[in-house]
């Protein structure tokens, strides 16, 4: 069956994320996080904003807990 680059098992998503993670990890894949943003109603429209205004570069968190 062809899944055509998609993950379809348990095990292949184990196995994908443990090696993306690695790569992480070593440094080897670097992650731009444009800013962090609470996880509030402000913070989620701050970020739907940014996001659809183009005023990001990187990624967006909503920062759940410390």
């Amino acid at each position: 069956v062809q899944t055509f680059g998609y993950v379809t098992t348990p095990e292949e998503a184990y196995y994908y994320g443990t090696e993306l993670f690695k790569i992480v990890e070593s440094g080897e894949l670097k992650i731009n996080i444009h800013k962090e943003y609470p996880f509030t109603v402000e913070g989620v429209k701050q970020a739907q904003e940014d996001l659809v205004t183009g005023k990001t570069v990187g990624k967006l968190l909503i920062k759940v807990a410390d």
